[in-house]
C-alpha cells in the first residue's frame, strides 16, 4: 500500500509539473489508472479471492479484536 501510494504521489507530481493539466484532473487520471493496474493484475494473477471481498472487504472476517481496536482509535 505504501509503494502504491508513493507511486501515485510522484506520478500526479510529475504529470502536474510536465503538463498543463490541472492537479485535481491529474490527480483522478492517476487514481484510475491505478485502479486499472489492480484490475489488470487481479485478473492476471490467478486467486482463489473474489473480486468483492477485495474491493469491499470481508466483513464476516472482523473479529472482537479488530472491532474493539477500531472503537478504540475513532473514540
Amino acid at each position: 500500500a505504501f509503494a502504491a501510494g508513493m507511486v501515485c504521489a510522484l506520478a500526479t507530481g510529475f504529470l502536474k509539473d510536465n503538463s498543463r493539466i490541472k492537479q485535481d484532473t491529474v490527480m483522478g487520471i492517476v487514481f484510475s489508472g491505478m485502479f486499472g493496474l489492480g484490475l489488470v493484475l487481479y485478473v492476471k494473477i490467478q486467486s482463489d479471492v473474489h473480486l468483492d471481498h477485495i474491493l469491499f472487504g470481508d466483513v464476516l472476517g472482523i473479529g472482537l479484536r479488530d472491532i474493539v481496536e477500531t472503537g478504540l482509535i475513532a473514540a
